[in-house]
């Protein structure tokens, strides 16, 4: 296989003045080419389909950031133009193994057949309205006026986000896609982009009745109907993570639950739980729920009367970057360098700093609250 070289980095043109150019440059160099991001990044770039597949079914690649080098020794700024395509947050897309599994499972479980197809209808209507809403003479931007807003709106139903956000959000990841989004921008945007998206769950909290047990998430078990915990699609809603299990007999003791609002102690499978922004959360066992808070509650009202409590409460993110800090400090293997604190948390050296920084500020705030 021959590949391009260390010292003939091809660097990549942000504003794409000579496509022709640069994509025969790309295919002479090999199938891996050296090449240089925006900001003097040095990365490879597969050219061919063959090695692509290759390399994507390969498992000695993966997708942590936290194992490439330079991000790990801090040679990565935080204002990087491509921050966020690098370092999105722990999703499916940037996980492995077995977490990969568990987390592409559940978004399985909200793309069945079944709901896909009972999407046709939206979809249909919507591709109407932005057919109808095209010129009838002159030149279309047909990428800009159909094929960019289509999958929008369809990805906004299932998330729940309301089709007023929609303008800000296309504000918004055109500047988190392009390699020339100033670096002040940069941030903001991440920030503002991270305050929506906790903001559509929060308001999402709540499942339609008519939506509570579907058929596909039913399943056969000794002495009747299991439900098992799933996300549910609803019209105008979100995927929505919420568990309640009723009306299940057994012999056995039967384990207890307290309410977060009332305090009232009652039977585990009559509780009624779902997940809420907050930047205080990380949790121990469970990395992938860091900045989510579970409540539980004895009724629909007072889980309501919890989830609106957190809403009121500002995501701060050195606070959730101090929370992971203090996980990784206090559990597992002593972290004792700033490489190893990148490497246990997932943070880049100067969320670190910021966030010690905002510790030591809330703690001398409290010891002049209460000397």
């Amino acid at each position: 296989m021959t590949t391009g070289t260390e010292e003939a980095r091809i660097p990549l043109d942000p504003f794409v003045t000579d496509l022709d150019g640069e994509s025969a440059r790309l295919r002479a160099a090999g199938p891996l080419a050296a090449v240089e991001l925006p900001g003097g990044v040095p990365v490879w770039a597969v050219t061919r389909h063959a090695e692509a597949k290759a390399l994507l079914t390969d498992p000695r690649l993966v997708k942590d950031i936290n194992v490439w080098g330079a991000w790990r020794r801090g040679e990565i700024p935080a204002d990087w133009p491509l921050i966020g395509l690098a370092n999105p947050g722990r999703s499916m897309l940037t996980v492995d193994g077995t977490e990969h599994r568990r987390l592409r499972g559940l978004v399985a479980q909200a793309l069945t057949v079944r709901r896909v197809e009972h999407l046709r209808g939206r979809i249909a209507e919507l591709t109407g309205r932005l057919l109808d809403e095209l010129p009838a003479e002159g030149v279309v931007d047909l990428k800009a006026a159909f094929a960019g807003p289509l999958p929008m709106y369809v990805v906004a139903d299932l998330m729940g986000i309301e089709e007023a956000r929609l303008p800000r959000l296309k504000v918004l990841f055109e500047k988190f896609f392009s390699t020339q989004t100033p670096p002040e921008e940069v941030l903001a945007t991440l920030t503002e982009l991270a305050g929506i998206m906790a903001e559509t769950v929060a308001a999402s909290g709540r499942l339609c009745p008519s939506h509570r047990v579907t058929p596909e998430f039913r399943t056969p078990a000794r002495g009747g109907i299991r439900r098992r915990r799933c996300w549910t699609v609803i019209p105008g809603g979100a995927m929505w993570n919420r568990k309640r299990r009723k009306g299940r007999r057994t012999g056995r003791a039967v384990p207890m639950e307290l309410c977060d609002l009332c305090a009232r102690v009652f039977p585990e499978n009559e509780a009624v739980r779902g997940y809420v922004p907050d930047s205080s959360s990380a949790p121990a066992a469970h990395e992938w729920f860091d900045g989510l808070r579970l409540i539980t509650a004895c009724c629909d009202d007072h889980f309501d009367v919890v989830k609106d409590g957190y809403q009121d409460r500002p995501f701060v993110e050195e606070e959730l970057w101090a929370a992971k800090l203090t996980r990784a400090l206090t559990t597992g293997p002593p972290a004792l360098s700033m490489d190893q604190l990148a490497c246990r948390t997932g943070l880049h050296e100067p969320q670190i700093r910021r966030a010690i920084a905002w510790h030591n500020e809330q703690m001398r705030q409290r010891q002049r609250m209460d000397p």
